[in-house]
């Protein structure tokens, strides 16, 4: 992982999220800049590389189960 990133699933979204997948060849620094200074914070899916698509998926499904999750303990 790089520094200051974490495991997707180890993250736990309070309320609602908003997920960005990074290109082929990853983020420049200067788009990671940004994304970060907008509030993003940088997770990782794992070390598998992924299609666009694919990781569009997977981190969808994660997030949504984190969000239930959370929704749950809040009720």
């Amino acid at each position: 992982l790089e520094e200051g990133m974490e495991y997707i699933v180890d993250c736990n979204p309070t309320g609602g999220a908003v997920l960005a997948i990074g290109p082929e060849g990853d983020w420049t620094s200067k788009e990671k800049e940004r994304l970060l200074s907008a509030g993003f914070r940088a997770v990782s899916l794992g070390s598998r590389i992924m299609t666009s698509p694919t990781a569009a998926a997977v981190g969808l499904g994660c997030l949504s189960m984190k969000l239930e999750k959370f929704n749950e303990v809040k009720s």
